[in-house]
């Protein structure tokens, strides 16, 4: 008797768990799961909204990549500037906060590292954590110079509905294999790899990102191709 309450009272929790992470979903929270790589489908589509740091202007784009590279040379004071890494972290969480406000909280750095050589620490953002976008780290590097610069990735991510304008994974793949065997490239399916990737839109100012299917076949470097999740339109050249 005590051992089927102990079994209920197991299965109770796990449910509990399981409806508040679903109520999180689509919050800021989702920025913490890595959504933008999946190994089998279906797929589900994610729009991933790159985060413009508070410093840069409005019409300031981000890099394909989605990140925005920064450097500022006068971000330190040098009379105040102690090189121990708590302080520096210090620092650095000061940045972000400025940068990012109440979001800065949620950025999960993975790990902290020491450069004796250059007397500077650097905070560096793992790309599994999920506040990033692909393999692409958000680095933020805090130097002797006064300068803080690197890297910062920092997206919302949120799901997107099915609709009218939604070019499914399985038509992405059929569109794939008909371009090669068009090519005359042979592949070997069960060696395909589909990613989402996104890249800066032309218009200026616009810092939306187009989705794209990335479909290649992990051993042929002449298999890469970019399909819009959208309009199922094939854009090439990586």
């Amino acid at each position: 008797m005590r051992y089927s309450r102990f079994l209920c009272f197991l299965v109770f929790s796990f449910l509990l768990t399981e409806c508040s992470s679903l109520s999180n979903f689509g919050t800021s929270e989702t920025s913490k799961f890595p959504v933008w790589i999946r190994e089998e489908g279906p797929y589900p589509v994610y729009r991933l909204v790159p985060v413009r740091p508070a410093s840069f202007s409005q019409d300031v784009t981000p890099g394909s990549d989605g990140c925005f590279n920064y450097e500022n040379p006068k971000a330190v004071n040098s009379s105040r500037l102690r090189l121990d890494p708590a302080h520096l972290i210090k620092i650095g969480r000061n940045f972000l906060k400025k940068e990012y406000g109440s979001r800065a909280d949620l950025l999960p750095f993975g790990s902290i590292q020491r450069y004796k050589s250059e007397d500077s620490i650097q905070f560096v953002q793992d790309p599994s954590d999920g506040a990033n976008f692909s393999n692409k780290e958000s680095v933020l590097k805090i130097g002797e110079s006064e300068v803080i610069s690197g890297n910062l990735c920092v997206f919302d991510i949120y799901p997107e509905n099915l609709s009218a304008y939604y070019c499914h994974w399985d038509k992405a793949v059929e569109i794939w294999t008909k371009t090669m065997q068009a090519k005359k490239i042979k592949l070997k399916k069960q060696k395909l790899n589909m990613l989402i990737r996104y890249y800066s839109m032309d218009k200026p100012g616009q810092i939306l990102m187009a989705p794209y299917w990335w479909l290649y076949e992990s051993d042929n470097e002449k298999s890469d191709l970019l399909i819009n999740q959208h309009t199922c339109e094939i854009r090439e050249g990586l």
